[in-house]
């Protein structure tokens, strides 16, 4: 966090300069959410989410991200993007 504000200009969510209080609270939220999302922050009109992807062994193998024009991705956790779909069997490995 420090590095980030040790840099100019601060880093900005939802259009707004974070202070370090709120990127505090905005890393808890992705921790506790599991992902991240954008909208507008870093090219206007834009959205995007992205989530980590676990190997086997519970380490992080990769992010799937998904990005768009902001009128058509829909970022609400209840919307209609992110109602679970049957993908066939699958294991949650991720640390506990």
């Amino acid at each position: 966090i420090e590095r980030e504000f040790a840099s100019k200009p601060a880093p900005t969510h939802r259009r707004r300069r974070l202070t370090r209080r709120g990127l505090t609270a905005l890393l808890a939220r992705v921790r506790d959410t599991g992902y991240a999302e954008i909208d507008g922050d870093v090219i206007e009109g834009i959205a995007a989410a992205s989530a980590p992807v676990f190997d086997g062994n519970g380490h992080i193998a990769l992010a799937l991200s998904v990005l768009g024009p902001s009128s058509q991705v829909n970022l609400d956790p209840r919307g209609p993007s992110a109602k679970p779909r049957p993908a066939g069997r699958t294991r949650d490995r991720r640390p506990r």
